[in-house]
């Protein structure tokens, strides 16, 4: 016995670099010497307790090989099959490697990276995404983030495929590609809700959102098509000479927009042009559509050549002007004891977007205002901006977000 075995473990014990095949072999003989010594030690212990009882039996009715030992045999082949298979199977597995560059290519029409290289973390998501069953790939909006932050990665032809990621429609070569929303999101927003209640600021005309302007120039931070938009307005041509309060209802919570709209009412002027945010839809702040809508709202902004063009733009209670519908400003406007005419009122969201846009082209090509900003807020808070105005423009592109202004009067 002692030949035989080490016969059978030489092989096994040799240095030399043996193929997949030969290694699985040599696996599968160790197995079959192991089951076979276990095999004769189980028939050497029953042929001891049986030595009397076959020393006293016919020679005709002693049997060679026990039935123990057949059924050992066939239990020993079965796990050496089963155990064969498994080897098979892994190395085939490992033979044959994953293809990650299916779901890169399909994160590509989103983001690039800066480098020749795509980083661990997306490789990650892409590699996680090809084993699964489902084609989607779950971009968590915490990398995101971080990495167009940092300048790992940046945004590609956001104006058309950010917009199908937050409405979460986008689909490239077969694959799904979707936003993952921690909970540190909706735990902001809820915090930022919350302090925006209890705050003691005081929302008045006077303190937030009031400057004038003549009716040439306005909307003029905007765009051309914008002013063109409002000169369009009936019961205007009187007033184009004159200065016009324009107000931006973005900075102003829920729980303040009635009594600012009260002491908007008692002041002397007698038009108004308000300009605000609204949602599509109502949803609660734990739904994903509310936060996608209010996340660029939630961040300091750069705001010395913004689109809105108020001094308050990067409060963060702007974004809750948003919750109310269009039809619940209106109606707020038209009661109370002085109620306004809403002379017209008009969805600026296609005009506004394409500011925004531009905004962020200019962030890249004028040297002036990218100096500015990076003064103000260091090289990645000007690609934060960047990326939270492209966001932004992508909400008002989706029809997500949209921008009104509102001509009122007082008769």
């Amino acid at each position: 016995m002692s030949n035989y075995s080490a016969n059978i473990l030489r092989p096994l014990n040799t240095s030399v670099s043996q193929s997949p095949v030969s290694q699985i072999f040599l696996q599968w003989q160790g197995l079959v010497w192991l089951a076979g010594n276990f095999t004769d030690s189980v028939y050497g212990f029953a042929a001891q307790r049986s030595h009397y009882e076959l020393k006293y039996l016919p020679i005709s009715k002693i049997s060679l090989v026990s039935p123990m030992y057949w059924a050992m045999l066939s239990l020993v082949s079965v796990a050496t099959f089963l155990a064969f298979e498994y080897l098979c199977r892994n190395t085939r597995k490992m033979r044959r490697p994953l293809d990650v560059r299916p779901a890169l290519t399909a994160l590509s029409a989103l983001v690039v990276p800066t480098t020749s290289r795509w980083t661990s973390a997306f490789i990650t998501l892409a590699r996680r995404a090809t084993n699964s069953h489902d084609p989607s790939i779950f971009i968590p909006l915490s990398l995101l983030h971080s990495s167009v932050k940092s300048g790992r990665i940046e945004l590609r032809n956001s104006k058309r495929v950010l917009s199908s990621l937050l409405c979460d429609e986008l689909n490239i070569e077969g694959w799904r590609i979707r936003l993952k929303v921690e909970g540190v999101w909706q735990r902001r927003l809820r915090w930022t809700s919350l302090t925006s209640r209890v705050s003691s600021w005081k929302y008045e005309p006077d303190e937030v959102t009031f400057w004038t302007s003549t009716m040439e120039g306005l909307l003029a931070i905007t765009s051309p098509e914008a002013r063109t938009s409002l000169l369009s307005f009936p019961s205007t041509e009187s007033f184009q000479e004159h200065a016009i309060p324009v107000l931006a209802l973005d900075a102003i919570p829920d729980s303040y927009l009635p009594s600012f709209i009260r002491d908007l009412q008692n002041r002397s002027e007698k038009l108004f042009v308000l300009t605000c945010v609204t949602r599509s839809m109502t949803e609660p702040l734990q739904d994903t559509a509310s936060i996608l809508t209010s996340i660029p709202f939630l961040f300091p902004r750069y705001s010395a050549t913004r689109p809105t063009g108020n001094k308050f733009a990067n409060r963060s209670s702007q974004t809750f002007a948003s919750n109310t519908s269009i039809y619940g400003v209106v109606k707020i406007l038209t009661s109370m004891q002085s109620p306004f005419v809403v002379e017209c009122m008009r969805n600026v969201s296609g005009v506004y977007a394409n500011a925004l846009q531009g905004y962020v082209e200019r962030l890249e090509t004028d040297s002036e205002l990218r100096t500015d900003c990076v003064k103000a807020c260091g090289i990645s808070g000007w690609r934060e901006e960047k990326f939270w105005s492209t966001w932004e423009a992508a909400l008002f592109t989706s029809g997500m977000l949209s921008r009104w202004v509102l001509l009122v009067s007082k008769r």
